[in-house]
């Protein structure tokens, strides 16, 4: 039977888990963890004699060494330790005739709960999660008040005091457009292009009533390099806090140098939201 190439829409809370990408030191990665999940779904079958004499059920065997690539997901871009994602997109070709419905049903019967395959289907062969990709959006969630946010303790970043949310989005305005990020970046150097197009920062305050408020920054472009949002984020709130000029926000931009950006703020305030095709 040929495989089917078949398309994931996932969120998760990323607190728990090393990022999205599956390494080889930890099993505590969002794909890791449905990549087993497809293995112990859709691997290989025990068809041996000896479990036909037993009236059995056919079940998935432990997979050889190379059987483990064959339920490898190709995401649509990998998220840090304690990166969350509204909606990540995965392609993996399986065998089965399981309709997509059943697969997401029996997929999330099978992982935890701060993984949720919220869509599944089935695309064209060419369809490629990342490749196939033209923008993504990305959201930053800051908490701002005397009184922290208990159920947005590992999912913002939380702070006393209020930035100054005028000359961020001045300074936000000056970082968008098509320009070579390295300087936002913690790339050391790359043999790929690290020219990117960032569409717009969009900046929005919503008051908590028990005082301070929730700042939202959303990242609308092409794709981001590695850190980028996170160090796009702290040269922000360096302006916000005054501690950097309106004029000196995108220097880096110019001398491609880390050192001219600001701090790459934590993960946990950082959300995938939407990949675009």
């Amino acid at each position: 039977m040929k495989k089917r190439n078949i398309v994931f829409e996932i969120a998760y809370e990323g607190t728990r888990y090393s990022g999205w990408q599956r390494q080889g030191n930890t099993d505590k990665t969002v794909s890791g963890r449905i990549e087993e999940a497809l293995r112990q779904l859709y691997g290989a079958e025990d068809r041996t004699p000896e479990a036909a004499d037993r009236g059995r059920t056919p079940v998935a065997k432990d997979p050889k060494p190379n059987e483990s690539d064959e339920f490898e997901l190709a995401g649509a871009g990998r998220t840090d330790a304690g990166v969350h994602a509204l909606c990540q997109v995965a392609n993996v070709r399986l065998h089965g005739e399981d309709a997509p419905e059943r697969i997401r049903e029996k997929l999330n019967a099978a992982l935890p709960m701060d993984i949720r395959i919220l869509r599944c289907y089935e695309a064209d062969d060419r369809f490629h999660a990342r490749l196939k990709a033209t923008g993504k959006v990305y959201e930053y969630v800051i908490v701002t008040g005397l009184v922290e946010d208990l159920w947005l303790r590992n999912r913002a970043w939380q702070m006393k005091d209020e930035p100054d949310i005028d000359a961020m989005r001045v300074a936000a305005a000056t970082l968008c457009g098509e320009h070579d990020y390295l300087g936002f970046s913690s790339l050391k150097a790359s043999k790929k292009s690290t020219v990117r197009r960032v569409d717009s920062i969009e900046i929005r305050k919503q008051e908590r009533p028990e005082g301070g408020s929730i700042l939202r920054l959303t990242f609308t472009g092409t794709g981001f390099l590695y850190h980028m949002v996170r160090i796009l984020v702290g040269t922000l709130l360096e302006v916000g806090r005054h501690e950097r000029s309106v004029a000196d926000a995108a220097r880096a931009l110019a001398t491609l140098d880390r050192a001219d950006a600001g701090p790459a703020a934590p993960a946990m305030g950082l959300y995938l939201v939407k990949v675009e095709y």
